[in-house]
């Protein structure tokens, strides 16, 4: 088979991989959609411009699989080939596999939240330029939050954690 034929074929398994049909993937990659139609069904040969469109738009295909079938049909973000997008897959894959195991239900946010502590509301600050003995200093020291809670009349509350 011509190489070119076969691009053809490898542009029909992404537009199925994706899931998506040929009108869609046509105006998703900015393609007339009897353009694309007429290069699927073999009236015209793929040109480097739908190659090129749909790399663009695909910015996750592998071009040398698309161009020469060589390789994944995906690649990472990374920029490099996938281990885990490979033509065969075992067959007894999920057989004694670790990953397969179920996992915890995760809880929703709301039960993870911790119950409001009491706080000492009858402490009064002192002013952070003046020292115990009330004479004002030199350098006043500044003082920088590393968290703000904020006390909600529903008896929950909401941390602010200054980000490093």
């Amino acid at each position: 088979m011509d190489e070119i034929l076969k691009v053809r074929e490898r542009i029909k398994d992404l537009i199925e991989k994706e899931g998506m049909a040929v009108s869609d993937f046509a105006e998703y990659v900015d393609l007339k959609k009897t353009t694309l139609s007429h290069t699927l069904n073999g009236r015209n040969k793929p040109s480097l411009q739908i190659v090129l469109q749909i790399l663009n738009k695909f910015t996750n295909v592998n071009p040398g699989w698309l161009l020469k079938g060589e390789g994944a049909m995906y690649i990472n973000s990374n920029g490099q080939q996938s281990l885990f997008e490979t033509e065969t897959q075992p067959e007894n894959l999920e057989q004694d596999n670790p990953i397969t195991e179920e996992l915890p239900t995760p809880q929703p946010q709301a039960e993870m939240q911790e119950k409001p502590k009491e706080v000492n509301t009858n402490i009064t600050p002192e002013p952070i330029s003046q020292t115990a003995n009330s004479q004002p200093q030199q350098n006043p020291v500044i003082l920088e939050a590393e968290k703000i809670i904020v006390l909600n009349k529903d008896n929950t509350f909401t941390e602010y954690v200054r980000r490093r």
